[in-house]
């Protein structure tokens, strides 16, 4: 019998990699090693759980995809619905087998960063916020406890985002900076407000009494409208929309243009 001339080593080793804060969350990662003693491979892949890049994160399942914003629970306190400050709403992905237009971040301290953006959130659903009467108490919203929560390319929340918006009789034109504002009620979308170069003479005032403001309450007419809006917070911006008859005798401009200085 011929002697064996080689022998061949192959170690395969798997590591658990302990958590990793991030935002406040664990995120938890395996991974798996070779030590083949015969490769001649080069560099390996790297594991750096820092990195901002979110091309990967594209197309993954999560619990939640929506935008974040603020939950409107403060403006109705008194019915004591939650204590969260913020929602995910305008959902683009529900797999929690619960029905509803959005989710209170439960435990959800630290995000604030995300105010505006589109997330992919991973979490539990209380078994009282999983029954149709909680819900629709409670403005059609259910409850998540977040265990997870990750910023994804905003083109990501483009499907949850569906608004019936017309064109008015007359067009306003508006420059300044905008801004996010808390909600007045949770199911009433006042996410954005632009802060007037100039006052603004409100003609459409419910009061009659034709005030001059400050600043506005304004309304992404479609995704594009919004991406750009969302995009351009830091910067001058020009918008163009119609005057809409809101919440509590309130007015908002339905925003049609855009332009970015």
């Amino acid at each position: 019998m011929k002697p064996i001339s080689k022998v061949l080593i192959i170690v395969l080793s798997v590591l658990f990699v302990g958590s990793v804060a991030v935002n406040g969350y664990f995120v938890y990662k395996t991974v798996v090693k070779s030590t083949d003693t015969k490769s001649d491979s080069t560099t390996p892949e790297s594991t750096d759980d820092t990195s901002t890049d979110t091309s990967a994160k594209i197309g993954k399942e999560y619990d939640l995809i929506g935008l974040m914003y603020d939950s409107g629970a403060l403006a109705v306190a008194s019915q004591n619905i939650t204590t969260a400050d913020y929602q995910v709403t305008f959902l683009a992905q529900n797999n929690t087998g619960v029905a509803a237009d959005g989710f209170y971040l439960l435990g959800s301290s630290g995000v604030s960063t995300y105010w505006g953006k589109c997330v992919g959130v991973d979490g539990t659903i209380p078994t009282e916020w999983s029954t149709t009467a909680k819900i629709s108490n409670s403005y059609n919203r259910s409850a998540i406890t977040v265990t997870g929560i990750e910023l994804l390319p905003f083109e990501e929340c483009g499907g949850g985002y569906t608004k019936d918006s017309k064109a008015g009789s007359t067009l306003e034109t508006f420059i300044g900076t905008v801004q996010h504002t808390k909600r007045p009620s949770p199911d009433i979308a006042y996410d954005y407000k632009m802060v007037l170069d100039t006052p603004f003479v409100d003609k459409y005032s419910q009061s009659g009494l034709n005030p001059s403001v400050s600043s506005v309450i304004i309304s992404p007419a479609n995704f594009d409208m919004l991406t750009t809006i969302e995009g351009g917070m830091a910067q001058k911006l020009t918008l163009t929309g119609y005057a809409v008859g809101g919440y509590a005798e309130s007015t908002y401009f339905d925003i049609f243009s855009v332009i970015v200085h």
